[in-house]
């Protein structure tokens, strides 16, 4: 079910791009649900998820020349970043791709750790964003989109990105609010109304003008000397994140 937006989201990513790059995108965000999964399901336990990041690392830094066939993460991870790696060689930034991999990682090993302590402990709204951001999966995806569009980072598309990782997680988090809060989950909306002491109502009113702001700060961002596909391709995912999630969200998406 997850597949038909990922597809789409995937074809604005890279309007112009082979088909072998753009479904290298899809798996390579199909991966990130199935690894979000096993943490919120809680199929693996903390420790072995943490094991499971310090893996994925090094996948990354030996730019998917090891791992091990018989874990399913492991040899999509493989072949993931070796497909990318083939496309573009001249362009892949190795400890660059490693590093939003890791924040990836380290958002979601926190985020298993808030919930294994919620509701007796709860982040702050503030901190809870500052992890999220990178584990909604945006980053991850944009710095393996940039090579693939023959660009190289920059400080103002680092500054886009990580803008835009708040605007969309901050989309998901509207669309599923009443879900996680039924389910007993974490939930920033519901963080915020409980620290300010006021409705749900009038904490969704706040996050969308935070939403508007993180798409605004994007934008600001991505001067012209921002390649046109690359500004295209953050500033769409957020239209497309946006326009979205007012609709659904991946956990429940159905086709009719």
């Amino acid at each position: 079910k997850r597949i038909p937006p990922l597809v789409l989201n995937g074809i604005i990513m890279l309007p112009e791009n082979t088909i072998h790059e753009i479904a290298l995108i899809v798996e390579l965000y199909l991966w990130i649900f199935a690894i979000d999964d096993a943490s919120d399901e809680k199929w693996v336990s903390l420790d072995e998820f943490v094991t499971l990041k310090d893996k994925f690392l090094s996948i990354g830094q030996a730019l998917g020349a090891r791992g091990h066939d018989d874990d399913p993460f492991e040899a999509a991870l493989v072949s993931i970043v070796r497909g990318m790696v083939d496309a573009v060689p001249d362009y892949w930034e190795r400890d660059l791709w490693t590093m939003h991999l890791e924040r990836l990682m380290h958002g979601m090993a926190q985020e298993y750790r808030w919930a294994l302590d919620y509701p007796d402990k709860t982040p702050s709204f503030e901190a809870l964003l500052a992890e999220t951001r990178w584990s909604v999966g945006f980053p991850i995806s944009a710095y393996s989109a940039i090579p693939l569009l023959r660009a190289k980072d920059s400080g103002e598309i680092a500054r886009a990105v990580e803008a835009s990782g708040v605007a969309i997680r901050l989309c998901n988090d509207i669309k599923s609010m009443h879900r996680e809060i039924d389910e007993g989950t974490i939930n920033s909306v519901a963080l915020w109304a409980a620290e300010k002491n006021v409705s749900t109502a009038v904490a969704r009113e706040y996050v969308l003008g935070r939403i508007a702001a993180a798409a605004q700060t994007a934008q600001a961002a991505l001067t012209g000397q921002t390649p046109i596909p690359v500004r295209r391709m953050i500033l769409d995912t957020v239209h497309f994140s946006r326009v979205f999630y007012a609709e659904t969200d991946y956990h429940l998406f159905e086709i009719y």
